[in-house]
Order: C-alpha cells, then structure tokens, then sequence
C-alpha cells in the first residue's frame, strides 16, 4: 500500500519513526509508479515513461513525465549507492525541465548536499507497511537545458520528419546527428522543446519500434512506455504552471 502525505511533518532522518527495514529500489518504484498513475489519469496528453535513456545511453533515468514539461525522477533507494549520482545530475540537467530525487531516509542528508539546488527531493519511506512519498524539497525550472542533448531523444526518421514539418531540408544521406545539429541550429528552442515532447508521446509502442543510431543503424529502445493517462502529484511536487499541450 502507498499513500502520499504532502502536508505531513518530516521526522529528521535519525528519527525511530524510520527505524524500519531498509527501503528497496522495487519498493520505492511500485508506490512511484502508482502514484504517478493515479494523478495523471485523464490527462491524455501526458505519458509517463520507464528508464528514459538519455544522451545516446550514457545515462537513463527511472521515470519521465512527459506532457508540458519534461520532468525526470530519480529514485535512490536506501539500498542504492550515490556513486554515479554525479554524473546522472550533469546529464539530468542538459535535458530535463524539472527532476525529482525520490529517495530512501538514509541518503536523505547526502543528497541535500550532492544534488543541484534547483531539484526537487521527496523521501520515500515505509512506515506500518506503508509506502509513503513526502515532499521535502520543490523542484524547480532548469534554465540550462542543451539543446543538443535535449534532441537525441528523438531518433533519427523522427527528426528528419520534425525538420520536413518545419521546412527544413533533411537529405536522406545524413546521419542522426546531422538531422539533430540542423533541427538545433534552425528551429527556435521553445518550439523545438515542443516538437521533441510532442513526438515522444506519439510515439506509441516504445517496445515495437527500432531507434536509429548516429550512423543510420538500428538500437534496440531503452525506455518501456507506462500509456498511463495522465497532474496532482506533479502539481504538488512541481508546482507547473505551464498549460497542457
């Protein structure tokens, strides 16, 4: 069972209240992936996407939200270690609006100190059997996004289409980064921001569909899409402002 609380009280992490088994990635990610479910239902123009890779699989993030926003969380369980949560934050932060770190009380004082300010962090942690989410920080909006890291999550017919839209040329001899540096270097960055958000959720069946490499050959997808149709939990924890598409 799980249940979010945003208006309770956050014990601080050497609390008895946390004196409990130690919190898992699969726990955590259950009463995540629920939660998210259930707020976004409705929403038809929200996807919410497991193990985003991002970068060409430099990095991959647990969970997205993709609607009038990119929004990533990160999970670190208790059972996880923070070791390559430096180098997931420099890659987060070239392509995410806003990202949230939904972690276990025993990272909770070393991810305050690791994590851009501009994070959102909200601590999971499993009280009488349940699985509660507490909102501890607020994320806020990333003003640093690179376009260029931003536009590899598209591949590469997606972006060739993207560029026909707009009038752009696309010669069918240029390879995925090619079509990425012209889209970059010809479409406004708002509507490019757009456009990428817009074919990533019409996509369809992440699973069925090859992903195109930088050299025009085929990756397998890294991401499962969860159709869940989706806003309160992400209104909470980011507080968005921003319309709907």
């Amino acid at each position: 069972m799980s249940r979010y609380d945003p208006n309770a009280r956050l014990p601080p992490p050497t609390s008895r209240a946390y004196d409990v088994k130690k919190m898992r990635d699969a726990d955590v990610r259950q009463s995540l992936r629920r939660l998210l479910a259930a707020e976004h239902a409705g929403e038809a123009s929200t996807l919410i996407v497991e193990e985003l890779g991002l970068c060409q699989h430099d990095s991959r993030i647990d969970v997205a939200v993709v609607n009038g926003e990119l929004n990533g969380f990160e999970i670190k369980s208790d059972s996880d270690t923070l070791l390559r949560l430096p180098h997931q934050a420099d890659i987060y932060g070239r392509v995410f609006d806003r990202v949230t770190i939904v972690c276990g009380t025993a990272h909770l004082r070393d991810i305050r100190k690791l994590v851009p300010k501009w994070w959102g962090i909200v601590v999971a942690a499993e009280v009488g059997g349940i699985v509660e989410l507490r909102p501890v920080r607020t994320a806020k909006l990333n003003r640093n996004i690179d376009m260029m890291a931003m536009i590899q999550l598209v591949w590469k017919n997606e972006t060739a289409a993207i560029l026909e839209q707009e009038g752009l040329a696309s010669p069918s001899r240029w390879g995925a980064y090619q079509l990425w540096e012209a889209a970059v270097s010809n479409i406004e960055r708002e509507r490019l921001a757009f456009l990428i958000r817009e074919t990533i959720k019409a996509r369809g069946d992440w699973r069925s569909v090859p992903r195109q490499s930088s050299g025009g050959g085929s990756l397998r997808p890294a991401a499962k899409s969860l159709h869940s149709q989706a806003h309160t939990l992400l209104a909470r924890i980011h507080q968005c402002s921003c319309p709907p598409n």
